[in-house]
């Protein structure tokens, strides 16, 4: 909200070395510093996230595959690991809105592992897996609401869930899944009202829009896809009035404006923005402060960096942080003060 303070901010990585590594925001400059790591996860780490309140962290391996889970120190970011749980190929774990339930994305068409999250511990007992109908890429949650949204890469479509907030058990919405409107959907993502749905579809080259059915959580098509190069992520501004998505072959970042009323996007002026010395971006994040806009890279390891125009949502790129591993997926961290 306009006003509220998000600090301190956390931006944490994962790579396919399978390390960890904590930074530190600077809201003033978007600059970051290494706090914490590298901590070696012993195999591929392909996702992270953080509940709601930034209590706990989360981070998925392909391999071994494996769930972690770590406690995050409010006072330095530094996360302590607490709980590991093993299943098959695990990426791009996301949690629901009450913060009691993690899910993770399972790269072998296995399905969706389920976990609920020990509020005092960060803990995660498995629930159970729960299937989809080919493989999943990326998983997104409705702030709002209990859906659960998965990108089927090798099927074009999105498969929604309802969460039940007793258990954590996910039941297939009827109708889906939900043709994407394009080829290779890697990622999704709900902007902060609940009431729309974004993906990015990889090989299809297309941005897509969607309409969330607010008592069913079914999707629909909400207007004409948008070419976006390859891609590869896809992210909202805590506002929702902007959406980018990470260009993996073109090493840019196409900017959309968001017509918060109905939810359809438009390409923003200056679109696509330049990401100046770098190559194959995998992962991107708008800090909660929606200042700065965060890139990561696999080829060039770096993280870009991007102050975000707060009255149109242009971006200008600021100096890279430069890294050491190929990085596999970002994400930050913020608590209203």
């Amino acid at each position: 909200a306009s006003g509220t303070l998000f600090e301190p901010v956390y931006l944490y990585t994962t790579s396919d070395s399978g390390y960890l590594v904590t930074r530190q925001v600077d809201l003033t400059t978007g600059s970051l510093t290494v706090v914490g790591g590298p901590q070696n996860m012993s195999g591929i780490s392909q996702g992270v996230a953080a509940d709601p309140l930034g209590r706990f962290l989360f981070v998925a391996c392909t391999s071994p595959a494996s769930s972690t889970a770590f406690t995050i120190n409010p006072a330095t970011g530094a996360p302590t690991q607490v709980d590991i749980q093993y299943e098959s190929s695990l990426q791009y774990p996301v949690v629901d809105r009450s913060g009691k339930y993690l899910y993770v994305s399972t790269a072998t068409g296995s399905g969706i592992a389920g976990y609920t999250i020990n509020q005092s511990t960060g803990q995660i007992p498995q629930i159970s897996t729960f299937p989809a109908a080919v493989n999943t890429a990326g998983l997104a949650v409705s702030p709002v609401a209990d859906f659960l949204y998965a990108a089927l890469s090798n099927g074009s479509a999105i498969q929604g869930y309802s969460i039940n907030p007793a258990n954590g058990q996910l039941t297939s919405i009827i109708g889906g899944p939900f043709a994407s409107g394009a080829l290779g959907t890697y990622s999704v993502v709900v902007d902060p009202s609940g009431r729309f749905l974004y993906a990015a579809n990889q090989s299809g080259g297309k941005v897509t829009a969607f309409t969330i059915n607010a008592g069913t959580g079914a999707l629909a098509s909400n207007g004409s896809p948008i070419s976006s190069g390859n891609p590869i992520a896809v992210t909202i501004d805590p506002s929702g009035k902007y959406l980018y998505a990470a260009d993996y072959s073109g090493a840019k970042v196409y900017a959309f404006n968001v017509n918060t009323v109905d939810g359809t996007i438009s390409s923003m002026a200056g679109s696509p923005f330049s990401d100046v010395g770098e190559t194959n971006p995998v992962s991107l994040s708008v800090e909660p402060s929606g200042k700065y806009l965060y890139v990561a890279h696999g080829t060039t390891h770096d993280i870009s960096i991007f102050r975000v125009n707060s009255g149109d949502g242009t971006l200008s790129q600021l100096s890279p942080t430069l890294g050491n591993y190929n990085l596999t997926c970002l994400t930050t961290t913020g608590v209203a003060q």
